[in-house]
């Protein structure tokens, strides 16, 4: 993938930008225990299609930032029909693989974490060629690991990407 018409957004009109795309809608400041919080809902279907969760992100929190509908919270992809493309990014989180197809790159991730690839997800990758794009943390070095090797033998091309810290 080279650069061209990926140009560079400041935080504020990106975050603008994907409150407006058709797969996420804002949810408006809800007062919870005395102090507004700025909730996106994230809409999660399956790979048919049907809606399945409405996750719940919560801007700016250190814990539980993602919460699930109740007893909706089961591990699925998150954008399947990135699978639509030869070349695809497995992301760590659903608001890294929004912003990633912000920037035009076929993006999805799974629901539940870093470190929760389902052996049921693979065979969907035979052919393509992966970049995993996980975090810079511990967890997310590991999860990494575990989907790479998950995927070698079916996917046609299987790399972890290495981002910077900053």
């Amino acid at each position: 993938w080279g650069g061209e018409g990926r140009g560079t957004m400041t935080g504020a009109i990106l975050w603008v930008s994907i409150l407006l795309t058709p797969r996420i809608f804002y949810l408006r400041s809800l007062l919870v225990r005395y102090f507004p919080v700025l909730l996106i809902a994230v809409p999660i279907y399956n790979i048919d299609g049907e809606l399945v969760n409405v996750r719940r992100y919560k801007m700016g929190a250190a814990n539980d930032k993602m919460l699930n509908w109740p007893g909706h919270g089961s591990n699925c992809l998150y954008l399947p029909e990135a699978l639509n493309d030869s070349k695809v990014l497995i992301c760590e989180g659903e608001m890294d693989a929004l912003l990633a197809n912000q920037y035009g790159f076929p993006a999805l991730s799974v629901t539940a974490g870093a470190g929760t690839w389902e052996a049921q997800f693979s065979p969907l990758f035979f052919g393509k060629s992966v970049y995993v794009v996980y975090d810079v943390d511990d967890a997310g070095a590991k999860g990494a690991k575990k989907v790479a090797a998950a995927l070698r033998g079916i996917a046609k091309a299987v790399r972890i990407v290495q981002l910077p810290m900053t």
